[in-house]
C-alpha cells in the first residue's frame, strides 16, 4: 500500500510554508518548512495504518463520493485531517490518494 499527494497538494506545500511564516507560527521560512517536511513525510510513512471513518459531507461534496478521513496530530493543540481516496488499482495494488490536508480548526465544526 502506497501512498500518493494529488497535485494541488504538492503546491499547498510552499503555500503552507508561506502561510505559517505570515501568520508567525515560524520565525523563518527553514523551521516552517520542516515541519510542513514532517507532516507530509508522517502522513507517507503513517497513513496506511491509521484509523480512518468517512468523510463529512461538506467535504465529500467537495472531493467525491467514498472520501475517508484520518487524524494526525502535530503537536499539543494542532491535529491535521487527511482526506484520501482508497483506490485499488488493475494489478491489485492499493494506493491512498490524499486529496485535502486540514487543520482542527477548519475541520472541527463539521465532525462530530
Amino acid at each position: 500500500m502506497r501512498v500518493i499527494f494529488a497535485k494541488r497538494l504538492v503546491r499547498f506545500h510552499d503555500e503552507l510554508v508561506r502561510t505559517l511564516c505570515e501568520k508567525e507560527y515560524f520565525s523563518a521560512p527553514l523551521y516552517a518548512n520542516q515541519y510542513v517536511e514532517r507532516l507530509y513525510r508522517a502522513i507517507n510513512e503513517t497513513l496506511p495504518n491509521r484509523l480512518s471513518v468517512d468523510a463529512p459531507f461538506r467535504f465529500v461534496r467537495r472531493f467525491g463520493r467514498a472520501l475517508q478521513m484520518a487524524r494526525i496530530r502535530m503537536n499539543r493543540r494542532t491535529e491535521w485531517y487527511v482526506f484520501f481516496h482508497v483506490v485499488r488499482l488493475r494489478n491489485g495494488e492499493i494506493v491512498l490518494l490524499v486529496r485535502h490536508l486540514a487543520t482542527n480548526h477548519e475541520v472541527a465544526q463539521h465532525v462530530r
